[in-house]
């Protein structure tokens, strides 16, 4: 029945909770609208959000209520074919619900539904009315810390974010080169 398969969900749900932790934050308009327009219950991870590269490309991961930022990364990178961040030095980020030109690195026992919720609280509280439910928060998967011995193991899909990576930072005037590396940087780029 109906209220069975919901009766499972819950008790699914409980039990990674029990696991996890609880959460720290009430839930987001993101979720109770993924869990009124989804059977939760037809799904092992109800909600899902894509995550973006600094290659402009995406991967959609799935997760649920309890899910840390730590279990969406294992996920993240099996499917894309990354090392953990403690050996890639890659890590999560969310843009800043201001607008302004911020990132914020998320903690990897921070919950993946905590983090969306308390970003659209902070969404509502800086902007009230102006974006009810049209703006979602954006996390973007970047390099945080670039280590000589990270880069002994290093993919080639890792080699090909941090280019990406490293061009949008002289692009922006973020990472300071003289023109010789500039002109090296955008050679690399055009290959």
């Amino acid at each position: 029945s109906e209220v069975g398969k919901y009766a499972v969900y819950c008790q699914r749900s409980l039990e990674r909770t029990l696991h996890n932790g609880e959460r720290e934050a009430k839930p987001s308009r993101m979720e109770i609208v993924s869990i009124l327009l989804r059977n939760p219950y037809h799904h092992s991870l109800p909600f899902s959000i894509p995550v973006h590269f600094m290659n402009h490309a995406y991967q959609v991961v799935g997760f649920d209520g309890s899910t840390t930022v730590e279990e969406f990364l294992s996920t993240l990178n099996q499917r894309v074919g990354m090392r953990k961040p403690q050996l890639s030095g890659f890590a999560l980020f969310t843009d800043d619900p201001s607008g302004k030109d911020l990132e914020h690195c998320l903690q990897p026992s921070a919950k993946i539904c905590d983090v969306i919720s308390k970003w659209e609280q902070a969404l509502k509280e800086l902007h009230p009315g102006k974006y009810e439910g049209t703006r979602i928060v954006r996390l973007t998967y970047k390099s945080r810390l670039c280590f000589r011995a990270h880069a002994k193991g290093e993919t080639e899909r890792e080699r090909l974010l941090l280019a990406y990576q490293v061009n949008d930072e002289v692009h922006h005037g973020h990472f300071p080169v003289n023109k010789e590396l500039a002109l090296e940087v955008a050679a690399l780029m055009a290959q």
